[in-house]
């Protein structure tokens, strides 16, 4: 959708279905001024595919979520913190059984995700538990850092990961690839990133490529993702 948003110029669709990996705020809002009828998605192979959905011109207030648990579905915050975040469980008829040679699920399956549910309904994906960034005890999403950085008109696409830190533990390293013929100094993005984000969460590095390496689905494949090559 990135790559045909732009040369949409009029369109009779009525549902264009989005999923699978966080989409950045900059596309929402393009596909928003064309009032392309856009549908956020969330759901994984152990759920048969989509659990939560919603239009988003629909609720354009509710944006930044992934929709409500379609009929059948529930979701459940484990171990929430003061903010209501924790971890997110789903228990529904499209929710399987189990993996070959293990235990079965009893009908609650932990996704990995961190997140949480508004007073709506709504719920709100941060990251995979796998990304999150531990530094000095302080938890960082990689998604709240990606989603400044596509706010920057000459970003194509980007990647925060964990780096290991003598002093922290962890630290957030960017990783960023422009659109053609434009261009950014690391000091720029991290001047620009200074001044809507806590200090303890700027990137001490990073690193500008031609492109991020994706796999067959098309999503940024991170461990792949290394400073010094």
């Amino acid at each position: 959708l990135t790559q045909l948003e732009p040369k949409i110029t009029h369109h009779t669709l009525r549902v264009i279905l989005l999923g699978g990996e966080f989409i950045p705020m900059a596309l929402i809002d393009a596909c928003e001024k064309k009032s392309l009828p856009i549908y956020k998605t969330y759901g994984m192979t152990e759920t048969f595919s989509q659990s939560v959905t919603f239009s988003v011109l629909g609720y354009p207030h509710k944006r930044d979520s992934v929709g409500r648990p379609l009929p059948g579905m529930q979701i459940r915050i484990d171990n929430p913190d003061a903010d209501g975040v924790g971890e997110i469980h789903l228990t529904g008829p499209m929710v399987m059984t189990g993996y070959i040679d293990k235990e079965p699920i009893d009908g609650d399956l932990n996704t990995d995700d961190i997140g949480y549910v508004d007073e709506d309904g709504f719920v709100y994906i941060l990251n995979r538990r796998k990304d999150l960034i531990i530094s000095g005890g302080e938890n960082i999403y990689p998604k709240e850092l990606e989603d400044l950085v596509y706010t920057l008109p000459s970003v194509k696409e980007c990647a925060v990961v964990p780096v290991p830190d003598p002093k922290w533990g962890q630290v957030p390293a960017l990783f960023v690839a422009f659109h053609d013929g434009e261009s950014m100094t690391s000091d720029e993005i991290l001047s620009f990133m200074t001044n809507s984000l806590a200090k303890y969460k700027i990137p001490k590095y990073v690193k500008i490529l031609p492109t991020l390496p994706r796999n067959g689905t098309g999503k940024i494949v991170r461990n792949e993702l290394r400073l010094e090559d």
